[in-house]
């Protein structure tokens, strides 16, 4: 069964500016952004206003969520708080000729429904985050030995480390003696 956050909205259609607001919780499905998953720890919390503006129904409000992700720096598990402004525009199939090419819009389904969900989902997927960190000060894990260097500290000397850039750092190293 696919995801799906219906509102019915004929009342809303019959009267140029009525609006209804929408104040509750709602399950999400993971969201998976390259090799992450963001799993919600529980229900979203959705706060979003529809208004009928004459041209078609818009939705605007946020969505707030806690995700569970992974650390990029130090690989632990943490949770992520966010929240996503949605925007999302409405339009009977019969008025959708009359819109701009360039504009951005949802049809409004059979018996005057719309489906929130896919606006709900595109707010939170612009603020994932491409590499999640629990702290912007995460030190990571050492590259020698792999322990969490937020937990413990090591003796590893990391500079000695065979790296693919060691010869380069030498070259910078004699530049600066120059």
């Amino acid at each position: 069964m696919s995801e799906q956050y219906l509102v019915e909205a004929r009342d809303l259609l019959e009267q140029l500016g009525e609006q209804i607001d929408l104040d509750g919780e709602v399950a999400l499905q993971p969201f998976v952004m390259a090799s992450e998953t963001f799993t919600p720890v529980g229900p979203a919390h959705v706060d979003v206003a529809i208004a009928n503006t004459g041209a078609g129904l818009v939705a605007s409000g946020t969505i707030d969520v806690d995700l569970t992700a992974t650390c990029s720096r130090c690989l632990s598990d943490f949770v992520l708080p966010l929240t996503g402004q949605v925007e999302a525009f409405y339009v009977n199939s019969s008025h959708a000729h009359e819109l701009p090419e360039e504009q951005d819009f949802e049809l409004i389904g059979d018996h005057a429904i719309i489906d929130l969900m896919p606006a709900l989902r595109a707010a939170i997927t612009v603020e994932l985050p491409f590499a999640p960190l629990h702290d912007p000060e995460c030190a990571g894990i050492c590259p020698v030995c792999g322990i969490n260097l937020n937990e413990e500290s090591c003796e590893c000397d990391s500079s000695s480390s065979e790296s693919p850039f060691g010869a380069l750092r030498e070259l910078l190293s004699d530049e600066g003696a120059e």
